[in-house]
């Protein structure tokens, strides 16, 4: 004979699992949809702009490499979950300085890539004690002929990261609408 309490747990059991498998597949699903929209995004044309009036002596191949190297290091954050994620390469933090500045088109960016403001958290490695490998060393030489001759996709991280909220904001001067 059976306990009576054994067909009631079995159906909890059953749909305790069955609202966990359903949760991980939402999540997921949800995760690809951001993952797509990341890639697909196209960077407002004020936020190019402001990225070729800060170098001007990049070409727009090199903007592209900057915008690509920023979208990379965002489909980074998104895999990370909240930990903080290695900047891609100088250009590409230049270029998302210039983005967040750009206030109402970042937040809401960031919303539909994240579900939440991505904080920006600045480089630590010139605080006393700092590991510099530890907090990305690296450099990016600009155009005197030095490094990488100027180009942006040349990587080597700075310690930039991004931060599910615990890192500190990024203020920058001026600011931009598209509006």
């Amino acid at each position: 004979m059976s306990h009576p309490l054994y067909i009631p747990l079995t159906l909890v059991a059953i749909l305790l699992v069955g609202a966990i498998l359903l949760a991980a597949r939402a999540s997921r699903n949800r995760r690809a949809t951001r993952e797509r929209f990341i890639r697909g995004y196209a960077f407002p044309p004020i936020v190019r702009e402001r990225i070729l009036r800060e170098h001007p002596e990049w070409s727009r191949e090199d903007l592209e490499g900057a915008l690509d190297g920023l979208r990379a290091f965002f489909l980074s954050c998104l895999a990370a979950k909240g930990t903080i994620v290695q900047m891609t390469s100088r250009a590409a933090d230049d270029a998302w300085h210039e983005f967040i500045v750009c206030t109402r088109e970042y937040r809401a960016f960031c919303l539909r890539a994240f579900g939440r403001f991505l904080h920006h958290k600045p480089d630590d490695s010139s605080a006393p004690g700092a590991d510099a490998a530890l907090m990305g060393g690296g450099y990016f030489a600009g155009s005197s002929g030095n490094g990488h001759h100027g180009h942006p996709d040349a990587s080597g991280g700075h310690g930039h990261g991004c931060s599910g909220g615990h890192g500190h904001g990024c203020s920058g001067a001026g600011g931009c609408s598209s509006h």
